[in-house]
């Protein structure tokens, strides 16, 4: 965000929070809710919904502490009583995805995070109760016009993300 709010880069994809100011538009692009991600070994996978309670009794690997998918989910079960114990804390997304292939745990991450053809092995099942969504937004300064390669960039990510 400070890259684009600065003027160094027209645009930015992520997961923004909106802080309120008229200086950022954010265009959510795609929202996708939080996710057990199993390895498909016949416990899990067939589920259309799990609980965080069904979750309690299992290796959970989490991003750490500090991270922005940790804060939502902190933020998110305090507001139930709730709250995440993992067995595992990771830097990386790709880490938690490559212990759950391996069977070390249940990783909790976004669906859209789960790169299906690299972890065929792996499937999301959907987070309830509470439910934590993570949007994939665009971001520009909104005193600002893209430049036409640039919005044309916006454009291809906007169809790529609505195919999602």
């Amino acid at each position: 965000m400070p890259f684009v709010m600065a003027g160094h880069a027209e645009f930015g994809i992520g997961s923004f929070e909106d802080d309120g100011t008229s200086e950022a538009r954010i265009e959510t692009l795609m929202e996708s809710p939080l996710s057990a991600i199993v390895i498909k070994n016949g416990r899990f996978e067939k589920r259309r919904r799990l609980t965080w309670d069904e979750l309690t009794a299992s290796e959970l690997i989490a991003m750490r502490r500090g991270t922005r998918i940790r804060t939502q989910i902190d933020e998110a079960l305090a507001q139930t009583g709730q709250e995440l114990k993992p067995t595992l804390e990771v830097s990386l997304i790709t880490t938690a995805l490559a212990l759950t292939a391996e069977g070390a745990g249940i990783s909790i991450l976004p669906a859209h995070m789960l790169p299906k053809a690299q972890f065929p092995t792996l499937a999301a099942v959907p987070l309830s109760q509470p439910t934590v969504k993570r949007h994939v937004s665009l971001l520009s300064r909104a005193d600002f016009t893209l430049s036409p390669a640039a919005e044309q960039f916006a454009e291809i990510a906007r169809r790529a993300w609505s195919a999602k």
